[in-house]
């Protein structure tokens, strides 16, 4: 039995280590996550109701729930977290049942995953959200009442109908034609040859591409078919990968977008993007769904998001991420909620 203590009107909280049986504390959260509280086994395929970039799949072994129960069995709360040892966790998901709110309830859950965090040795405990997600205001209120500090921009991020590249295409054409003159081209992931392997290999190696931007990265879960190398007069300048989120492969994700600085300025990639939509399209259908993203540093392809793509994408949000700094573990016990078998001291709700 795993460990728990009481927190208000007979709920109590608690920590259970994923997969596990928790049928009914599975509806709050993501439907992507549920498969890990349905499934004791922790099977079934994430189904994002939209497209979104997702994180690499934790592993199962750093995957906690901390679950607040009423006293008749009801799921009152829950909070998902992902503790790998020694590195950054991150705040999954946490929601309070609606008949369940203003109790203290979700401060309390915040707290319990705060010391789960501490306890598996994490620096720090990370939540990120969307800023076209409903209810927004309320959950930065809630976060900052609880000690998170304000959100900051991890990403800008497009989603639309891969059939937008086709307008696309006829916008950009001069632009797409200027590009051409100067050596652009794209080639599909299945096409490369050993030597062009063998160029990226020596690109990443040379310390020329940011960390996270190595395309073999993801490469096992990457489809190779929307994936490819960008040349200039037939040398690899640079790559853009994709990777479906949805076992019927009908929403694309492409990530990873990297070029030469030198011709980073010249529109390579936006280029790319359009071409590798369109690509999509005629593969998949024009309805197939495709999703983009840059980082907070990137502010001319923030620009072209906004002012050039903006008018053709379903879609533009931000994604915000908080960082919460823990104290180093073994400098001060963690106090609160223990996993299964442990010997927890007493746990107070705190507020």
């Amino acid at each position: 039995m795993p460990a728990s203590c009481p927190v208000a009107d007979g709920c109590v909280l608690s920590v259970h280590a994923l997969p596990a049986a928790l049928p009914a504390h599975a509806p709050l959260t993501y439907p992507r996550w549920r498969h890990w509280l349905d499934d004791p086994q922790g099977a079934g395929p994430e189904a994002p109701e939209q497209p979104e970039q997702q994180p690499e799949q934790p592993e199962q072994a750093t995957l906690r729930a901390v679950c607040a129960t009423g006293p008749g069995g009801d799921a009152a709360g829950l909070a998902l977290l992902h503790l790998p040892p020694g590195l950054p966790g991150r705040l999954l998901s946490v929601m309070v049942a609606p008949a369940w709110r203003r109790r203290g309830i979700g401060s309390a859950l915040l707290a319990a995953a705060t010391r789960q965090a501490a306890a598996q040795g994490c620096p720090a405990l990370t939540a990120q959200h969307s800023t076209a997600a409903a209810g927004i205001g309320a959950y930065d209120a809630f976060m900052e009442a609880n000690g998170w500090p304000q959100a900051a921009l991890m990403q800008v991020r497009g989603y639309g109908r891969a059939g937008w590249a086709r307008t696309a295409g006829q916008t950009f054409a001069r632009h797409r034609a200027a590009l051409g003159r100067r050596g652009y081209a794209l080639t599909p992931w299945p096409e490369l040859t050993a030597a062009d392997l063998a160029g990226i290999r020596a690109l990443v190696a040379s310390g020329a591409v940011p960390d996270g931007y190595d395309p073999m990265l993801q490469h096992d879960r990457d489809a190779p078919d929307l994936s490819a190398v960008l040349r200039r007069h037939g040398a690899v300048v640079g790559w853009a990968k994709a990777h479906w989120q949805d076992a019927a492969q009908t929403q694309a994700f492409y990530h990873s977008g990297w070029v030469l600085p030198d011709v980073a300025r010249q529109g390579w990639l936006a280029v790319a993007m359009i071409d590798l939509s369109a690509r999509q399209a005629d593969l998949y259908g024009d309805d197939s769904l495709t999703g983009f993203s840059t980082d907070a540093a990137n502010l001319p392809m923030q620009a072209i998001l906004f002012n050039r793509f903006g008018a053709l994408a379903e879609r533009i949000d931000r994604l915000m991420r908080r960082t919460l700094p823990l104290p180093a573990a073994g400098t001060e016990p963690p106090p609160g909620l223990t996993a299964a078998g442990g010997n927890p001291p007493p746990c107070h709700s705190p507020g």
